[in-house]
């Protein structure tokens, strides 16, 4: 018996179009070099905290060093030129100031010499006050900047500050009489 085409059911389709299996990889590429790219930025940021860990480490003991030695004084200028980028090192500080950088790392061999190599530093201090009859006359703000390059060479930064006495307040202006 002949059945007209337009009569006749078609079998169901079996199997994907070629239209379908390029429209998933697309897909698929797509997603997967988001997590790539993500994947990625993860790692550069993870390396990218380890050098402002490193840095925040080094400013904190300058800062530290510079206020036990009593260098935050008016009589002893630590002032360092104003865009001058001196070693770490370099006086008032000195290497053996550095012997516990980079030792918060489990496994860290890394010699403190190629530490403070890689990074140099910035020290200013500068009066809250001039008027003798304010009360934080003797007082300073006390910068540590440190500065380093990057992977694409561009610096960076991390700045330490504090208030701390660097003068005798002067008599009768109240307070302690003097700097501890």
């Amino acid at each position: 018996m002949f059945v007209p085409s337009f009569a006749r059911k078609k079998a169901p389709r079996r199997g994907f179009s070629l239209v379908e299996v390029l429209t998933a990889m697309f897909v698929i590429v797509v997603g997967l070099s988001g997590v790539t790219a993500t994947l990625w930025w993860g790692t550069r940021q993870t390396d990218n905290g380890k050098v402002i860990t490193e840095a925040s480490n080094i400013a904190r003991i300058c800062m530290e060093t510079l206020i036990i030695q009593g260098r935050f004084k008016q009589s002893v200028n630590v002032n360092d030129a104003a865009n001058v980028r001196n070693p770490v090192s370099a006086p008032p500080l000195a290497a053996a100031d550095f012997t516990t950088v980079g030792t918060t790392v489990a496994g860290d061999d890394r010699n403190i010499a190629s530490m403070t190599d890689r990074f140099t530093r910035n020290i200013s201090m500068q009066p809250l006050s001039n008027n003798t009859t304010d009360y934080d006359y003797p007082l300073c703000r006390a910068t540590v900047r440190i500065y380093w390059k990057d992977k694409e060479n561009r610096e960076r930064s991390v700045t330490h500050e504090t208030i701390t006495p660097w003068r005798d307040p002067p008599a009768g202006a109240g307070g302690s009489g003097g700097t501890p």
